[in-house]
């Protein structure tokens, strides 16, 4: 007889496309499913223990959030980050980051700064083990912790709209510059003590450093885009 204990325990909580939709977006989101990767839809079936149609729902829901990209008899793959896309996302990340920056300094309780903290801690443990996919997920959920910050949470929803593009971006960027560079430790380094001047200034309320690192942030990003470019199959110009 069929042991199906290990197909049960697989099975996403909850019921239909929507429980295949968060399980799948999660793989997409945490980097275990990297850009242009392709997503085998009957493996997911066997593997989850569902019928095709959540996962059929889940995937056309996630093409219509501009993560998953659908080719009618080819296939499906995690969407691509496009080239021409990248200036509209990052003046996007520029308006979230520096609003969320000041309301957080603004807003923020003793809770608030002890998660970013924690965030910073992870990011440092993190960085010595030098896996980019982790490095670029903690990078996100240390940005969360701040726009959670502002108790807002339309601002909140507004980040993560364009997280799963931000966070393509910043695993090519990282994988490139670890390919690139001897000194990718130093960097990773040098990214922690950004974040601890940012949850410093936060901390204190210091309202115009926070605005001031947000912009600094998101213009770093900008000269990390301009150094890198097509060589990394993560980006097409399509």
């Amino acid at each position: 007889m069929r042991d199906n204990s290990k197909t049960r325990n697989r099975r996403p909580k909850g019921s239909g496309g929507q429980a295949v939709y968060g399980l799948i977006q999660d793989r997409i989101l945490s980097l275990k499913l990297l850009p242009g990767q392709e997503i085998d839809e009957k493996k997911l079936i066997d593997e989850l223990g569902v019928s095709r149609t959540p996962v059929r729902e889940a995937l056309i829901r996630l093409a219509a959030d501009g993560i998953v990209e659908i080719v009618p008899n080819q296939g499906i793959w995690v969407a691509r980050l496009r080239t021409k896309d990248i200036p509209e996302l990052l003046e996007a990340l520029e308006i979230c980051l520096r609003i969320s920056y000041r309301w957080a300094a603004e807003r923020h309780t003793r809770i608030d700064i002890q998660l970013m903290l924690e965030k910073c801690k992870k990011n440092n443990n993190t960085a010595a083990s030098r896996r980019v996919s982790t490095i670029a997920r903690f990078e996100i959920q240390f940005l969360e912790a701040i726009v959670r910050a502002t108790h807002n949470r339309y601002a909140i929803t507004g980040f993560r709209t364009i997280l799963p593009s931000f966070l393509r971006l910043n695993y090519s960027l990282l994988s490139n510059e670890e390919r690139a560079r001897d000194d990718f430790n130093l960097l990773t380094m040098k990214i922690g003590r950004v974040h601890k001047e940012i949850v410093d200034a936060i901390a204190a309320g210091d309202i115009g450093k926070a605005d001031d690192l947000a912009l600094a942030y998101t213009n770093n990003i900008r000269e990390r885009v301009t150094r890198y470019f097509e060589s990394n199959d993560s980006v097409t110009t399509q």
